[in-house]
């Protein structure tokens, strides 16, 4: 499933919050709602993650690794630099979305224009030689 596919099917699962990454509340904490998650944790959730903060996106969204130029309706956050993850530039919007600075739908589209048209499914040795 690509990443933008996964946070529409997402956002009609669990309630958007951009301050955590994934929370379902299987310990107990008294945390609500329950369960929420940023952008890409709506997206782990829709792709079937359910641990508490599970972070293995990048297994599945390798190309988040990838550098990108910072789009200008996040450029502020980064005016030191004109480059940026793609995780980094999606976190970023999370916060812009839920400031109400730009719309969810402005976050997705720029997520579609720029993610693979096709997921190629990766192995972790592979993935892993990304991040190094």
């Amino acid at each position: 499933m690509k990443l933008s596919e996964a946070i529409v099917l997402g956002s009609t699962q669990i309630n958007f919050d951009p301050f955590v990454f994934l929370f379902i509340n299987e310990n107990g904490f008294n945390r609500e709602p329950a369960p929420c998650g940023c952008l890409l944790g709506m997206a782990m959730y829709a792709d079937g993650e359910r641990q508490d903060g599970a972070i293995s996106f990048h297994y599945r969204w390798p190309w988040l690794f990838r550098q990108f130029p910072v789009p200008e309706i996040v450029g502020e956050i980064y005016h030191d630099r004109n480059m940026a993850s793609a995780e980094a530039i999606i976190s970023t919007m999370a916060f812009k979305v839920k400031a109400e600075t730009i719309t969810f739908e402005q976050a997705l589209q720029w997520i579609r224009d720029n993610e693979p048209q096709e997921e190629v499914p990766v192995s972790i040795t592979e993935t892993e030689a990304v991040a190094v």
